[in-house]
């Protein structure tokens, strides 16, 4: 599978590129007998053509899902029911095992869909709710398919469609990421944090003073489970880890230690646990982005000429990528220093929501913005491949590789 099939990355929304990901997804080349420099590494080469590889496909869309090849032209385009769209930022396609795609609308009044395609754009199955479907999915090793919608139901479904359990929450839901063990952990908008054994029964769950419906929980390495949330009735926003028994490990005060405003970006993290966070803040001293030792010390910070970053994507080489609301794609090495920064599109009259770039298994850049509606593909060194235009509309989604 490839290496970027849903929101963040992986059902851990680790958002970060492993090398060991890239196994059959490289560019295909003609060998000749000579010392070579691809991808800015130098091989020795034989006089032979290389075997077929993999390639990847791009999903995004507003009132479409749209497949993009590598090369930024159309493979298929896919139709919603009437009126029916993708709306928010932090809903994006999920890919399974066998390349369905999974997909949920928003639809001003009426039945909405959670839609299931096959790899050559033809639907699979559709499934009905009757609101907002208003997470992404993570997809279980079983194929079951966990989602939430705008009346507080958490979704289990089978892979044919058919539904499996529903479980009825005090509050909204937001995204679900699934443990090793296949534990399913995700916030809620009053600040309850749940895990969820497969079978729909509450493994444990916690309470937090703040609003955690927009922001995305990940699960490190070694199990430790990372969220932020914003302002509550007494607490400023604040970034957890819990243990994976629900135990608090560590908490930090993200106002007092970097004049946070709120916390609607998702933490991030390393190959070595690091974890990174873009700030919200009206005063750029402090960020807005932050680099975390897995203690939670500060390692680093890094001050941008914006007030508000997107989620934090990872190369397999470590480097960092992300957008500010002035539509500037960066490049961060891994100790925090500029490595280069590009303006994405022309200037607008008023910042926009900077949403998460996603990275090809062949380290090209994918971004979209809220702006002017064109899909862009950058090259590693931050030089534009092409654009695609999408939508006259702003797009809100991020794209998704498999």
């Amino acid at each position: 599978m490839s290496p970027w099939t849903t929101y963040l990355h992986n059902r851990r929304n680790t958002s970060r590129l492993d090398k060991s990901e890239l196994n059959g997804f490289k560019t295909p080349t003609r060998q000749l007998n000579s010392l070579r420099a691809i991808n800015s590494i130098s091989i020795k080469v034989a006089s032979r053509i290389e075997e077929p590889q993999k390639t990847y496909t791009i999903y995004t869309g507003y009132k479409q899902l749209l497949a993009i090849n590598p090369n930024g032209t159309l493979k298929w385009s896919f139709d919603f029911d009437e009126d029916e769209y993708i709306l928010y930022d932090y809903v994006v396609p999920s890919v399974g095992k066998d390349g369905t795609i999974y997909v949920g609308t928003h639809r001003a009044s009426g039945t909405r869909h959670f839609y299931a395609l096959n790899p050559d754009g033809t639907l699979k199955w559709k499934f009905a709710t009757n609101n907002d479907i208003i997470t992404t999915a993570a997809i279980a090793d079983d194929g079951t398919i966990y989602f939430g919608d705008r009346d507080g139901y958490f979704y289990a479904l089978n892979p044919d469609g058919t539904l499996k359990w529903k479980m009825l929450l005090d509050y909204l839901p937001n995204h679900p990421v699934i443990g090793p063990d296949g534990t399913i952990y995700f916030g809620c908008e009053d600040g309850s944090f749940y895990a969820l054994n497969p079978d729909m029964t509450v493994k444990w769950k916690i309470e937090v003073d703040g609003y955690i419906a927009l922001n995305t929980p990940a699960i490190a390495d070694d199990g430790t489970i990372y969220f932020g949330c914003d302002w509550g009735y007494f607490d400023p926003p604040h970034l957890y880890a819990l243990n994976p028994d629900g135990t608090l490990k560590w908490k930090i005060d993200l106002n007092s230690n970097f004049n946070a405003e709120s916390c609607y970006v998702s933490p991030t993290i390393g190959n070595d646990g690091t974890i990174y966070l873009g700030i919200d803040t009206w005063d750029t001293k402090y960020g807005p982005v932050v680099a975390l030792n897995p203690d939670g010390t500060v390692k680093w910070t890094y001050a941008t000429n914006s007030w508000w970053v997107g989620d934090i994507a990872i190369g397999s080489d470590g480097t960092l990528y992300f957008k500010d609301a002035d539509l500037y794609l960066y490049a961060l090495n891994p100790d925090g220093t500029l490595k280069w920064r590009i303006r994405i599109a022309e200037s607008s009259s008023e910042a926009v929501d900077p949403n998460s770039p996603s990275i090809g298994p062949d380290g090209t850049i994918y971004s979209t913005t809220f702006y002017d509606g064109y899909l862009y593909a950058f090259n590693p060194d931050g030089t534009l491949k092409w654009k695609y235009s999408i939508s006259p509309e702003p797009v809100y989604l991020p794209p998704t590789i498999a």
